[in-house]
């Protein structure tokens, strides 16, 4: 058995860059009681060498998982991370950012707060704010949640999470009971921490801290970035879409994108059909069954149900194109 209290989920892949300073931050946390599960998922650059380094020098703190299995992507090299866990708690880690010194000590203690208070049977989610940073870790924002005009602590609803995903995978930590109920990701979710706060906004509870944890790196290779959805931006460049004749790729791109969020709905509703309530049902088959109604149905289900992603801009978007 584990005898750590966190267990910390490493995904790499050709992330040698700046895998040394994430690593480091994570050793001079203020809180100690964690172990490092790390896994590469293939890298061609030195990863795997640094790693191996690391783990030489803190074996007791960092191991490594080595599998034949070929490229997983960033959701099923954490999936398979997840297999390994057996700690009370779990945290994801990106190989880019920078962890700041109290963010474990910040987190746990939320985490802990919420087990007094809902129980430690119940699945819950605790995630928090990030700094965003450029590549050479200059500032951008204080705050990633107005950066992108996201509101994490408002209305938490399988109808919102649906349409949009407001946790940040590598600021968030998961209890035991959450992860019992997700022991794999499947690979219809879009990530795995939007998967996780699905079925934690179904089953559990999520619960945001507005303070920064992390220094979210902004780089040319990010999976996922920080983005400014400012109102005034957006209708700029919806008007140079326009006038540059790019607004078919423009709807192009948004419906593929709905296609992707109807299949991952899909798959979640088969995974926890029996588990799920009638009003959350009844809004996952609506969701799922959008694309089959008409223009102006479509934009009613959206209202009804509250398909609605936080800011104008946003919303916007969606029901020009939905």
């Amino acid at each position: 058995m584990n005898s750590s209290q966190i267990d910390i989920l490493l995904a790499t892949y050709n992330g040698e860059r700046y895998l040394s300073d994430q690593l480091e931050s994570i050793l001079n946390q203020s809180c100690n009681t964690w172990r490092i599960i790390s896994r590469d998922d293939g890298s061609n650059d030195g990863s795997s060498r640094l790693l191996e380094m690391y783990n030489r020098r803190n074996h007791h703190k960092i191991y490594i998982l080595k599998d034949d299995k070929k490229k997983l992507g960033a959701c099923g090299n954490f999936s398979e991370l997840l297999k390994y866990s057996d700690s009370d708690y779990i945290m994801f880690c990106d190989q880019d950012d920078v962890w700041l010194n109290d963010k474990i000590k910040i987190t746990l203690k939320k985490m802990k707060q919420a087990e007094s208070l809902y129980g430690r049977q119940t699945p819950i989610m605790v995630h928090t704010d990030l700094m965003v940073v450029s590549e050479n870790l200059e500032p951008i924002a204080d705050s990633f949640w107005k950066f992108a005009h996201l509101d994490p602590s408002g209305r938490k609803s399988i109808s919102r999470l649906l349409i949009q995903n407001f946790v940040t995978g590598c600021t968030m930590m998961i209890n035991r009971a959450l992860k019992n109920l997700t022991p794999s990701i499947p690979g219809e979710a879009l990530s795995h921490d939007w998967w996780m706060a699905l079925v934690a906004c179904s089953f559990g509870k999520i619960e945001s801290i507005p303070i920064p944890t992390i220094m979210y790196r902004q780089h040319q290779k990010n999976e996922f970035g920080a983005r400014n959805w400012n109102h005034f931006k957006f209708l700029l460049n919806a008007i140079k879409a326009i006038i540059r004749q790019n607004l078919i790729a423009d709807v192009k791109e948004e419906k593929n994108q709905m296609e992707k969020l109807y299949n991952q709905a899909r798959s979640f509703y088969n995974y926890y059909s029996e588990q799920l309530d009638g009003k959350q049902s009844l809004a996952l088959i609506n969701f799922i069954n959008l694309a089959t109604y008409n223009f102006f149905k479509r934009r009613r289900k959206l209202i009804e149900y509250g398909f609605i992603r936080s800011g104008f801009a946003r919303n916007l978007k969606l029901f020009l194109i939905v």
